[in-house]
Parts: structure tokens; sequence; C-alpha cells
């Protein structure tokens, strides 16, 4: 008997909605579509004007990469690790026996998305989570609020050096039987902490030296969904690999609002000028040391925000799988110079008119091929 909307395009679906949520989800239902767009299914996701886009897939469980390749992901972009506690039946999150089934379920994703890479959260937990052994849903808002501050992710491996040791020989281990994979550390807000996980990370390639095995280098980014960790996302650049917006828990932190409160929903799930201004400055902070960014929340999912985020400068994105193939009709049609001229309008007036105007009117026109040579 309660009322529900499903959301085919992001694959949710919203229990009990309010007015507000149902009255914005209605209106972008009621919208009308663009034809489907003819595109060439594979290959890498270019612009009009020859620039590459990365579109890879965010994924909970290994048999979700079979999604992710069909729909053509370059890659994953987020493997969210701690879900495999909802229904894996890891035997505890420390010592050997954890560490050998770890590294199991990491070789298979490993290898069934090779030669394309796999980006590996580590554990994104907080203290009652990583001792109940149940990972965080948002359908499950009591154990959510545990999540808003405290030890949680990076500074929980920090502070229980051997459940995050575990993890990081566990990476190891299933990297050494080929594929190319990377590891994203969660909640990070200095640099002090990306540097006591790459102090780790090679401590656990010495530990694993001793028993004969050679692990390849991996990549080692952080995750910024701290408004902190943005603003200072050229001091994070300086000492990781690559750096991933996680734009979910980003606009609730910067918002102050907690985005499985649904009383909230009219605000977390729009779009603030401070969170435009803030996507705006991050590429710019990290091409000071030239290390790549992509967004990895939801909020590139929407077809609009994609376009808006591509003219603020980003060109690396992950997504729920099943939105790949819309993302790339939207790279495909998009000319980089226009999103550019928009993106700044939007920013500086927090109005998505012209953002929403351009993507229709892209998306209505035939794609064109891809470039032959694509520029950076």
């Amino acid at each position: 008997g309660m009322p529900v909307i499903v959301d085919g395009t992001l694959g949710d679906l919203i229990i009990e909605p309010s007015a507000a949520v149902a009255e914005a989800l209605g209106g972008r239902a009621n919208r009308p579509q663009a034809p489907a767009a003819s595109i060439s299914p594979r290959g890498p996701a270019v612009t009009r004007d020859g620039t590459r886009i990365r579109l890879d897939a965010n994924i909970d469980r290994v048999e979700d990469i079979a999604v992710a390749r069909r729909e053509h992901a370059d890659g994953i972009g987020l493997f969210r690790s701690e879900l495999l506690l909802n229904g894996d039946g890891l035997p505890g999150l420390t010592g050997p026996e954890s560490e050998r089934a770890q590294a199991e379920i990491y070789r298979r994703a490993i290898l069934a998305m090779a030669p394309r890479p796999v980006t590996i959260r580590t554990f994104d937990l907080d203290e009652a989570q990583a001792t109940s052994g149940r990972a965080p849903v948002d359908a499950w808002p009591e154990l959510d609020r545990h999540r808003v501050l405290g030890l949680r992710g990076v500074r929980l491996g920090i502070s229980q050096p051997l459940l995050l040791d575990t993890q990081l020989r566990a990476i190891l281990r299933a990297a050494t039987d080929g594929g190319a994979v990377r590891i994203l550390v969660p909640f990070v807000t200095a640099p002090f902490e990306m540097e006591y996980v790459a102090a780790r990370l090679e401590l656990a390639r010495r530990a694993l030296a001793t028993e004969g095995l050679q692990p390849p280098r991996v990549a080692l980014g952080a995750m910024l969904e701290v408004p902190a960790a943005a603003l200072a996302a050229d001091h994070l650049a300086e000492v990781s690999d690559f750096l991933a917006v996680g734009t979910n828990d980003l606009v609730q932190y910067l918002l102050a609002a907690d985005r499985t409160d649904q009383r909230l929903a009219s605000l977390v799930s729009g779009v603030h000028p401070a969170l435009l201004r803030l996507l705006r400055l991050v590429p710019r902070l990290a091409a000071r040391h030239a290390v790549p960014v992509s967004v990895c929340g939801e909020l590139a999912s929407q077809p609009t925000m994609l376009a808006l985020l591509m003219g603020l400068g980003v060109r690396e994105f992950s997504m729920t799988p099943t939105a790949l193939g819309m993302a790339r009709r939207v790279v495909e049609s998009s000319d980089l110079a226009v999103l550019r001229r928009v993106a700044r309008r939007a920013a500086r007036t927090g109005l998505l008119a012209d953002i929403e105007h351009h993507v229709e009117h892209a998306l209505a026109q035939p794609a064109t091929p891809s470039a032959p040579v694509a520029k950076p």
C-alpha cells in the first residue's frame, strides 16, 4: 500500500517519496525524451570536437562486471569493497583467512575486467560497522547516522592498522596474477593520511616478497568526499596518483544535510551554487600536479550533470553500469566549447537551464562518429 517511485535511469527505488521529491521526479519523467541517437557501440567515448572522455562503472559485486563489460565500460572506477560484508560471507576483516578470501574476490574482479583497470576502494566503514560485520546501506538510516563523523574510512584504517594491512595485502596478492588494479582511499581529509596508506602499502609489498611474490606497483588515489579535501585537492594531488570526487557524500557534508533523510531530499538532489564552484575548482587544483580527477558519485549518471561536469573540466567519470549508454550519448553529442561556456554561467548563477537546453538539443541530433584522434 505504500507509494513508490522507480527511477529507471539511475536504478533507484524511492519508497513513500515526499511531495517535493515526487514533483521533481515527475517533472523529469514527463519531459519529452530525445530519440535514441545512432552511436558506435564500442571504442572510446569522444566529444564532437575530439576530446576523449573516460567512462568507468561503479560496482558492488564481482557479478556486476558482466553488466559493465556489456555496456563497454572503460574500466571499474569504484569497487565498493565494504559491501562484500553483505553477501560474500567474509571470515572477518583481519587475519590470514580473511586475506585469502578477499584476495580471491579481488582476483576474480581483476581478471574478469582485464585488461581494463579495476579501482578497489578500501573499506569505507566506521567502528560500529567494522565490529558488527555489516556494510553500510543507505536504506538503514540507523546505521548511516554513525557514519557522519568520527573514525570512518581511512581514519578507521589508521586507528586499526591490522584491518588496513589485511586488505592491502589481499589486493596486492590478487594483483600478482595479472590485470590492472588501482587502490582508492575513502574519506581522506589531509595529505598525511595518504602518506600513511602509501607506507603501509609498501610494507604489504615487502611482506608478500618474503613469500616469493612480486606484486606490481599499483596507483594509489584519494577520494574527495569532504569539503576540506576538495578545497585542498592540490595538496592531496602531491601525494596521490589520482583523485576521485565522491559527490554523494560531498553534497551531504557541504550542505550539512543527511542524504538518507527524505525530508531533505529536495535540498540534496538539487544543485547548490557552492557545489558547482567547488566542482569547478577541483580539476584546476589537481592540474597543478598533472593528476587526473574522476567523478565517481551517481551525480554523473544524470545527463545534465554529466554535461555540466565536462564543461567544468572533468574528463573521467564512474557511474552505475546501466547509465553508461546514456552517458556515451551525451559525450558523443557534445561540443566542449559550448559546454565550457554554459558551465561557467551555471557556476555563477546556480541555474541549470542552459545546460539542460544544451543536453536536450544535443541528444536530439544524430551523433557523429568518434574522432580518429582524441585529445587528452
